[in-house]
Order: C-alpha cells, then sequence, then structure tokens
C-alpha cells in the first residue's frame, strides 16, 4: 500500500456517490461537502458519479486509480444498501473515508467504519468541525495511521475467498 513507500497522496477529498449533487435525497450531504468545500480552498474536492459535476469514474480501474490521487473519500449516501463497494474499495486502497456513521449502522458496512482509526465520522458535525477535524487527521502521523487501519481492517474482515468457498458448498446443498 502507498503508505509503506512514504508516498502521500494530494489533497483531495473525492466523493463517489453517483448523482450525489443531482438527486432529491442526498441534498442535505451535498450542501454539507459544498459548504465543507468553501471553507477549504486549497484542497480539491470531486464528486464523481453518473450525473456529477466531475464526471464518472467507471470501471473498477478507474474508480481505484481516482482513489488513489484522493486523500480522503468523501462518503455520505443517505439511503444506500450498507454494503458500500465504495466504503469496501477505499479500505483495500488504504484511503480513509469521511463519513455520517449512523447511514451504516447494523448493515455489512459497519465494522469498517472506526472514528478516528479508519475513517472521520461527521455525524451531526457542522461544516467548521469537519473542516477542522479533517485537519487535525491530515496531520502527518495521524493520516499515516488512518491509512493503516483502513487496509489493516479491510483485510481482517473482508475475506472473499472465504465467501466463495461457503457460496459454493450453499450453492451445491440446494439440490
Amino acid at each position: 500500500i502507498p503508505i509503506e513507500n512514504n508516498w502521500v497522496p494530494s489533497t483531495g477529498i473525492y466523493s463517489f456517490v453517483n448523482c450525489f449533487d443531482v438527486l432529491g435525497h442526498f441534498t442535505l450531504d451535498w450542501e454539507l461537502f459544498r459548504k465543507v468545500e468553501k471553507l477549504m480552498p486549497s484542497w480539491s474536492f470531486k464528486a464523481y458519479g453518473g450525473q456529477c459535476r466531475d464526471g464518472a469514474a467507471n470501471g473498477a480501474e478507474e474508480v481505484a486509480e481516482a482513489m488513489h490521487e484522493s486523500r480522503f473519500i468523501w462518503h455520505t449516501k443517505n439511503g444506500g444498501d450498507g454494503y458500500g463497494h465504495i466504503i469496501h474499495n477505499a479500505g483495500a486502497v488504504a484511503r480513509p473515508l469521511i463519513v455520517k456513521k449512523e447511514y451504516y449502522i447494523g448493515k455489512m458496512a459497519e465494522p469498517l467504519l472506526k472514528d478516528g482509526e479508519t475513517c472521520i465520522c461527521i455525524d451531526n458535525l457542522g461544516p467548521e468541525e469537519i473542516m477542522n477535524k479533517i485537519l487535525y487527521y491530515d496531520q502527518p502521523e495521524r493520516y499515516r495511521l488512518l491509512c493503516k487501519n483502513a487496509y489493516d481492517n479491510f483485510k481482517n474482515i473482508v475475506d472473499f475467498d472465504r465467501e466463495e468457498e461457503q457460496l459454493k458448498i450453499f450453492l451445491t446443498n440446494l439440490k
């Protein structure tokens, strides 16, 4: 993972929520994203998705490449299914998330979200508080630890090979 090579991504905060800036049920989170963006003019905020202002990131390679460019992944997806492929992808590429954990309580992605360890939780915070929290965790040692923890936690929790074997057994027993 890049943090082991002392490679640090730019000051980018990217979102990968489809239609983040155009779909009504994302309005409050989109407005919060924009307010924080205005408070942090030296940072690059991007919103990728089907109809988002910065276009789409298509396919696994393009998403991974954009995630590697970003310092943090902003993922506030109200009403999502709770799996969170973006949350899983961020862990796989060692990128800390900026999330509203309340959207994932009791859902599959919840164990990947540990405030101050693997992500920055922004539940019930205002724009200035979010900015301050981002800047706090952007300090080199804290940031490297967030990246390492996000990756390690992902590797400890997610094992697609094991799940594949379990599915094979399940399907075999469906006779």
